[in-house]
């Protein structure tokens, strides 16, 4: 249950596939009032 817990903090701010997105890929989105902003960074 305490992975549980863990797993919900971090799904609160971030669900788990925009958190894949955001680490693994070039490609940030972000959520604000419903409207979903992609924004491409450049490494």
């Amino acid at each position: 249950m305490i992975r549980n817990q863990s797993e919900r903090d971090q799904r609160t701010d971030h669900p788990p596939g925009d958190n894949r997105l955001h680490l693994r890929s070039p490609i940030v989105v972000t959520k604000r009032g419903g409207i979903i902003s992609i924004v491409m960074m450049r490494h």
